[in-house]
């Protein structure tokens, strides 16, 4: 079954040069209930379609001062892959023990036969052609660290690699020790690879301050993505600052 074919969307209003006015809303009806997530509004295709898979719901609550998240995770298997369907509000700090949970919990022994093609995937809105895509983060390992972005930076950091780090934060993003805005991201990291004058390999490390939206990680993490395409690696390994 085709996984559009259990997501309902609303419709969206076009606005001039291809933006819209609102966010791709993914909803749930479940119990009788309407259910909400909005779902990060991304700029990059990705892969739009998914066989044989699980859905994980992270649904956005408020409750009085404090912002709840609510899981759905009903008839997860482990041989078939699972989708990620997180609305873009929360922050990292939010999620993230849920997200590694779960991320950890799709690999463990159990009573399914986990087959090597089946993984995990973070869903978004996909703006350029107005489509549900998704991310594939099988690979991923998160480290949740207290140490500080220069220390990271000199200590576990490949040296064999021509290395490009990248702080992602609430107020902008660190490149090559410059601050830029997000909006400026894809050209200040294109440039930054055409910079390499040795003949290691660029390979991109991704940092992020905790409380960075989910929307905005996922937004970077799309856009670093594409550049396996031209040869950059991306380090597996994604570091969550507290």
């Amino acid at each position: 079954m085709r996984f559009l074919n259990k997501i309902k969307n609303t419709p969206l209003t076009p606005l001039k040069r291809g933006t819209f006015k609102f966010l791709i809303l993914a909803v749930l009806f479940a119990s009788c209930s309407k259910k909400e997530i909005k779902l990060p509004l991304i700029a990059e295709k990705g892969q739009e379609e998914i066989l044989n898979h699980s859905q994980i719901w992270f649904f956005f609550e408020q409750k009085e001062q404090d912002t709840v998240v609510k899981l759905n995770k009903n008839n997860l298997i482990k041989s078939t892959n699972w989708v990620f369907n997180i609305d873009k509000r929360f922050t990292l700090k939010q999620i993230f023990s849920d997200l590694e949970k779960y991320k950890i919990k799709h690999f463990e022994e159990g009573m399914h036969e986990v087959k090597d093609s089946v993984g995990n995937y973070f869903s978004y809105a996909n703006s350029v052609d107005n489509k549900l895509s998704f991310l594939n983060f099988t690979n991923t390992k998160y480290t949740n660290t207290k140490n500080s972005f220069e220390d990271l930076v000199n200590t576990r950091l490949d040296s064999s690699f021509y290395a490009i780090p990248v702080l992602i934060q609430k107020k902008g993003i660190t490149l090559d020790r410059k601050s830029i805005a997000k909006e400026d991201f894809k050209n200040s990291i294109e440039t930054e690879i055409e910079k390499n004058n040795t003949n290691k390999k660029i390979q991109i490390s991704l940092f992020f301050d905790e409380n960075v939206s989910y929307g905005d990680y996922l937004d970077i993490k799309a856009q670093t993505d594409k550049l396996k395409k031209v040869g950059v690696e991306i380090n597996d390994t994604e570091y969550i600052l507290e």
